[in-house]
C-alpha cells in the first residue's frame, strides 16, 4: 500500500443486526468508505449541503467562492454517483445563491438527460424582509432519476371528467385546433364531422393561422372511435380518466392503453385551480414547521444548557413531511436504500422511519454527518439522540424519555418507532507507521458487512477495495 492516511470505519455501536446506519466524521472519507460495499446499491439520494450563505449549517463551512463550493460539491457527488443504483433517483436541497451552478454541475455528474424538475419549497411564511430586494421565501429541491420516471399523482382532483362512455368517464377541455400551437401545413385539412366540413382557425378567425393538433391518421381513428365532439361549432377532443391513445407502430396505427393511475405531478404542484396554497407551499414544509419538531425532543435542555439552546435557535433542518414526500415520487418506493451524506440532525432518517411506520415500508437509511462542530457533538447530542428517542422512546443513556417528549404523544400514538441503528466513527490508519499485517488487523470487515472463511480472503479483499479507496482518495479533491 501506498504511504497513505486511511479513514476506516470504526464501531462506535454496532448492533450487527440494524438495516440503518450512521457515520461519523467528514463525508468525503465517508463516501469513500461506503463505495466499498455499496458501489452501485443505493436507490435514493436526497443531501441537504451548505447553501454557501455565510450561515450556520451544522459543522460545514458555509461561506465558500464559487469555484471553491464547486469543487468541494463535485468530489462528493462523484462518489455519489458511484454509488447510486442505474436507476436511482437524486434529490438536493439548494436556494438560488447556489442553483443555477449545481443545476451545470449535476447535469455533468448525473446527466442533463435525467434532470425530473427543479421543485420551488415554501421556507418561510413571510420571507426574509429586505427593503431593497424582492423579499425570498421560497428554496428548490433539485430532481434527477436515472429511471427519468416518477410516480403520479393519485389524489388530484377527478370531477372534470364529468361525461361518460363506454370507456369510462371523461373530459371535454381541449380543442382540435388549439391556439397557440405553430402551423404545420400537412395539419391544415378539412375534417367532414356529422355532414359538416370544419377547417382549423376557422370557427375563431384564425383560417390558414392555425392548424390541428391531430394528424389525418390520428383524426380517422378518432372519428371512427367517437373521440371528437362539436361544441358551440368548434371540434374538441375527449381527455379520458383512464385510457390514452397510443401509437402501436404497425397497420393499425392507433389503439387505447390503460392509463397508470394518477397524473403527473406540476412543478406548481402547491397551488390548485383557485391560486390557493396546496403541497410544498403548505406551512408543513416550512423550516418552522422543521425547527419546531425538533426542539421538542430537547426541550428539557434548553433551560439548563444555553449554547446548546442557542445553537437550536439558529440550526436548519428540513421537514420531515417534505422528505416523506419526495420519497413517495419514487416508483416501487416501499423498500430501498436511502443515503443522506450531509445528514445534520437526521431528518431523512426520522422521514424514512415515519414512512416506515405508516405503511410498513421496508426503507433503509445511511446516514453520513460530522461528529463535531466549535460548539457541540452535533453526531451524537443532536442527530444519534434524535434518531435513538425516536427508535426506542430512550435518550442515548437508555433513560426512558417518552414522557418528556410531546413527539410521541402528537405522532406516533404515544408509541416509539422501534428499531435499532448502527453507529460508525471513521478511524485514522497512517499507513506510513504500520506493517501491512497491522493494517489488515485494524479494519474490521464485518463494518463492511464482509465475512470471510479464511485470513487469506480477508487479505485478498484488503489489497483490492482498499487499493482503490487510496486512488480515490489520490485522486479526489477534497
Amino acid at each position: 500500500m501506498k504511504n497513505y492516511r486511511l479513514k476506516i470505519l470504526h464501531t462506535h455501536t454496532h448492533t450487527r443486526q440494524s438495516p440503518h446506519k450512521l457515520i461519523l466524521g467528514d463525508n468525503y472519507d465517508a463516501l469513500n468508505n461506503l463505495l466499498i460495499s455499496y458501489e452501485n446499491k443505493i436507490d435514493v439520494i436526497y443531501i441537504d449541503p451548505p447553501y454557501n450563505t455565510g450561515g450556520s449549517d451544522l459543522g460545514y463551512k458555509d461561506r465558500f467562492g464559487k469555484n471553491v463550493w464547486l469543487n468541494f460539491m463535485k468530489a462528493r457527488m462523484q462518489l455519489a454517483r458511484k454509488l447510486l443504483k442505474n436507476g436511482g433517483s437524486v434529490f438536493v436541497s439548494v436556494d438560488d445563491n447556489m442553483q443555477a451552478y449545481l443545476k451545470i454541475l449535476m447535469d455533468e455528474i448525473f446527466g442533463e438527460e435525467n434532470f425530473i424538475a427543479n421543485i420551488p419549497r415554501k421556507t418561510v411564511a413571510g420571507g426574509k424582509q429586505d427593503e431593497e430586494k424582492i423579499i425570498t421565501s421560497h428554496d428548490y429541491v433539485v430532481i434527477y432519476s436515472m429511471q427519468k420516471k416518477m410516480n403520479k399523482n393519485s389524489n388530484f382532483n377527478s370531477s372534470n371528467y364529468r361525461f361518460k362512455d363506454e370507456r369510462g368517464c371523461w373530459a371535454l377541455s381541449t380543442q382540435l385546433d388549439k391556439k397557440g400551437l405553430s402551423y404545420q401545413k400537412s395539419m391544415d385539412f378539412p375534417i367532414d364531422f356529422d355532414g359538416k366540413i370544419f377547417y382549423p382557425g376557422e370557427k375563431i378567425g384564425l383560417l390558414g393561422k392555425v392548424s390541428w393538433r391531430w394528424s389525418k391518421d390520428l383524426v380517422e381513428f378518432g372519428l371512427k372511435n367517437n373521440l371528437i365532439v362539436n361544441k358551440d361549432g368548434r371540434l374538441y377532443t375527449k381527455t379520458y380518466l383512464e385510457w390514452e391513445i397510443v401509437n402501436t407502430n404497425d397497420k393499425q396505427k392507433f389503439t387505447f392503453s390503460k392509463k397508470e393511475k394518477g397524473t403527473p405531478y406540476k412543478t406548481n404542484m402547491f397551488w390548485d385551480d383557485n391560486g390557493e396554497i396546496n403541497l410544498f407551499n403548505e406551512h408543513k414544509y416550512s423550516n418552522e414547521t422543521a425547527t419546531k419538531m425538533f426542539k421538542s425532543f430537547f426541550s428539557h435542555l434548553d433551560t439548563s444548557n444555553p449554547t446548546f439552546a442557542e445553537l437550536i435557535k439558529k440550526m436548519y433542518t428540513k421537514p420531515i413531511e417534505l422528505m416523506k414526500d419526495l420519497i413517495k415520487l419514487i416508483p416501487n418506493n416501499n423498500e430501498f436504500v436511502i443515503l443522506d451524506f450531509f445528514a445534520g440532525t437526521g431528518s431523512t432518517g426520522h422521514s424514512v422511519l415515519k414512512l416506515n411506520e405508516e405503511d410498513g415500508g421496508k426503507r433503509q437509511f445511511i446516514l453520513c454527518t460530522l461528529e463535531n462542530d466549535d460548539e457541540t457533538n452535533i453526531g451524537i447530542d443532536l442527530c444519534y439522540e434524535r434518531l435513538t428517542r425516536i427508535m426506542q422512546g430512550k435518550n442515548a443513556n437508555g433513560k426512558d424519555v417518552k414522557d418528556s417528549i410531546d413527539y410521541f404523544t402528537k405522532h406516533t400514538s404515544n408509541k416509539p418507532f422501534g428499531g435499532s441503528l448502527d453507529v460508525y466513527r471513521l478511524k485514522s490508519l497512517d499507513c506510513s507507521l504500520l506493517t501491512k499485517s497491522k493494517i489488515y488487523d485494524e479494519i474490521n470487515e464485518e463494518n463492511y458487512e464482509m465475512k470471510f472463511k479464511n485470513k487469506q480472503e480477508k487479505i485478498n479483499w484488503i489489497d483490492t477495495r482498499f487499493q482503490n479507496l487510496l486512488n480515490h482518495l489520490d485522486k479526489g479533491i477534497k
